[in-house]
């Protein structure tokens, strides 16, 4: 359970450093967090058998103070090996598109766009 807890703080301080780095433009950085923060995922699965769901915890009427004035959509139900899918997409695309500190002028990001 502690190592459980650990890895989601963990987790949570890399994501947050990796906000806080986003802005000093260095890609090599930024890369390196974003692979540090992809390295929590596999400790934090291993360990979800160790919680329990907990509905209740996010409710219809919260839902509606927080959405903007369009019409109230539903509240999306992920599974978790579909949310650990994303967060994964996400520590990939981050560590992906930090590349694009490494160009300085605009005929430079067109000469990468089509070698892609």
């Amino acid at each position: 359970m502690r190592k459980a807890l650990i890895s989601r703080l963990e987790l949570r301080s890399r994501l947050l450093t990796a906000v806080e780095v986003a802005s000093s433009r260095t890609s090599a950085a930024l890369r390196t967090v974003w692979t540090n923060v992809n390295s929590c995922i596999p400790r934090i699965k291993s360990s979800v058998g160790l919680g329990k769901p907990v509905p209740e915890s996010f409710s219809v009427k919260i839902q509606r103070k927080l959405a903007s004035t369009a019409p109230p959509r539903p509240i999306v139900q992920l599974s978790q090996e579909t949310a650990f899918r994303h967060l994964e997409n996400l520590c990939q695309d981050g560590s992906v598109v930090v590349e694009v500190l490494d160009y300085y002028d605009s005929q430079s990001l067109l000469v990468s766009n089509t070698t892609v």
